[in-house]
């Protein structure tokens, strides 16, 4: 096949791109050119911006085309005006954040999405981007037809994750000492692995599934995913678990101070019960937990320090720490 990918330099794209090459596809990129212009010389790269110039996508001919970085319906919709007709199969990268707060677990592709009060903004808020991701859904299915196919990725983690926030955890392991583990090791966590949402991307387009899919992958257990970062990271690291009603009663605030943490709370159930069920039975990959945290570590190692900006500071873990062994010695 011939692939366009709008993006492809970053995090999710740039995985793609790999994938799709390994699997002996030719890859356009469409993108500005700005950032992480190290891709394989067989990828063609174009020029432009899908906000103001899109210019190198006129009178070209693709198989499929993915879009890994639309935010509003008007960049789906201007996209659509040059290459439907042109190309087959559009493929956009969407989120789990588009259901609602009533959207009961498990969370599956019919559950109730976000309704934005005001469908004309375009400020792309933590408020707004879930609903903002529904118009994008909704502006390619009434305009490109049938041939369409959305993914809607819940936390996705793996190596040049630049939000650094599973990062966060790897790179305390790697400091080595004390680590704070927040919550109980039985609490479940949820995310999906960068590599096995670009392997899922190229099986769709090859297979031409067509539809809504939530590419999720089963949660996993705290206790266990952080004893794995600790084994990976080889430095003899020590986990102390904290209760979460000690860790609010302190101030610390859940997916901020300590990313990826949430509290056994009701309220937070549905982010972690995203049913993968129709992206499994359609051939969705769910690598071991050992690959994932692999890729994770040994991009980590490569980061300078000043790279890990998430979370609370070393200092500020220790106090708690400290703390927290006055009440448990």
């Amino acid at each position: 096949m011939n692939v366009l990918v709008l993006g492809g330099s970053r995090f999710v794209g740039w995985y793609i791109v790999h994938s799709l090459l390994r699997a002996g596809h030719r890859v356009s990129v469409f993108n500005r050119g700005r950032s992480n212009t190290d891709l394989p010389e067989e990828v063609e790269q174009l020029v432009g911006d899908r906000n103001t110039n899109l210019a190198a996508l006129e009178g070209r001919n693709w198989d499929a085309v993915i879009d890994v970085n639309a935010y509003v319906p008007r960049q789906v919709r201007q996209v659509v005006e040059v290459l439907k007709g042109r190309v087959e199969h559009y493929l956009l990268i969407s989120t789990i954040s588009v259901y609602a707060d009533s959207a009961e677990p498990p969370i599956s592709e019919d559950s109730p999405v976000i309704e934005l009060e005001d469908r004309d903004t375009e400020a792309v808020t933590g408020e707004t981007y879930g609903g903002l991701k529904v118009l994008c859904e909704r502006t390619l299915a009434e305009l490109w037809g049938e041939k369409h196919t959305i993914l809607r990725l819940g936390l996705v983690v793996g190596g040049r994750d630049m939000t650094f926030r599973f990062p966060f955890w790897v790179k305390k392991a790697l400091e080595g000492g004390e680590m704070i583990a927040p919550g109980k090791p039985v609490s479940p966590v949820q995310f999906v692995f960068v590599r096995d949402i670009a392997d899922f991307t190229v099986h769709t387009l090859e297979k031409h599934l067509y539809g809504t899919f939530n590419a999720a992958r089963e949660p996993e257990l705290w206790g266990e995913v952080m004893r794995e970062i600790v084994h990976q990271a080889g430095t003899h690291a020590s986990l102390t678990w904290v209760d979460s009603t000690f860790l609010l009663e302190h101030g610390v605030r859940p997916w901020v101070d300590l990313p990826i943490w949430l509290p056994e709370q009701p309220e937070f159930l549905g982010m972690l019960s995203v049913s993968d069920r129709k992206a499994k039975l359609n051939g969705m990959p769910s690598s071991p937990l050992s690959e994932v945290v692999a890729d994770m570590t040994t991009w980590a190692r490569t980061q300078p320090d000043e790279a890990f900006k998430e979370g609370l500071s070393q200092e500020r873990i220790q106090e708690i720490l400290k703390q927290w062994h006055t009440l448990h010695p």
